[in-house]
């Protein structure tokens, strides 16, 4: 895991901001590469992300020839060294992000190892800082992610897969969805509900290094 809070820039990219941006970008360079030089006995097998909008700005980073492997999405990396099919998946909805670390074969993928999806069109609406810096145009795109969920009841809390962080906040306005990392999801499918004590127990045991 790298230093906490170590942005990936894009935001700033994204809004125009680009001295902010640079900074970051100069910051996270010295950073990974210290990475890089301090672990310069290891191969590395990928740089995993859980988020598509932080994949296209490690890749502009040159990450994949910082640590000699490819960026690549944490979902995905899981299911292929995971072989055996999941069983008795119950199909749900599933949000393709439109900054997609997962290149849109989020479906066909998962049917692979099991899991049948129903994917809904449409951004979410959040679109990473977009509802912040143009609220009339996100809320015309909510409503139309609105209507494209009219066949979901309106009395529970349908899940809704997706592999973008920002997606599941935009997800969230839609009181009847419940919307769920596809990272998360595998993580309880794979390791069992008590997932997150497993995990805390091995990062426990881990050496820690602070850069």
């Amino acid at each position: 895991l790298p230093p906490p809070f170590l942005c990936c820039g894009y935001p700033f990219q994204a809004n125009a901001r680009t001295e902010q941006f640079h900074r970051i970008f100069l910051k996270n360079m010295i950073v990974l590469t210290q990475i890089r030089d301090m672990f310069h006995d290891l191969d590395f097998d990928a740089c995993l992300v859980s988020c598509g909008t932080c994949m296209e700005s490690l890749v502009q980073l040159d990450v994949e020839q910082i640590f000699n492997c490819p960026v690549a999405d944490i979902s995905e990396y899981a299911l292929n060294h995971f072989k055996a099919p999941i069983q008795g998946y119950q199909e749900c909805l599933y949000h393709a992000p439109c900054h997609d670390s997962l290149k849109d074969a989020a479906p066909s993928l998962l049917k692979t190892h099991g899991i049948s999806v129903t994917q809904v069109p449409f951004c979410c609406s959040e679109a990473g800082t977009m509802a912040l810096s143009t609220p009339d145009i996100s809320h015309s795109m909510l409503l139309r992610k609105q209507k494209a969920l009219d066949h979901v009841p309106r009395d529970g809390h349908t899940k809704i897969l997706t592999n973008c962080p920002s997606c599941l906040q935009g997800l969230g306005r839609h009181p009847f969805l419940a919307p769920v990392h596809l990272a998360e999801e595998l993580a309880m499918l794979l390791g069992n509900t008590h997932w997150q004590t497993t995990l805390r127990h091995q990062a426990g045991a881990c050496e820690t290094i602070t850069f």
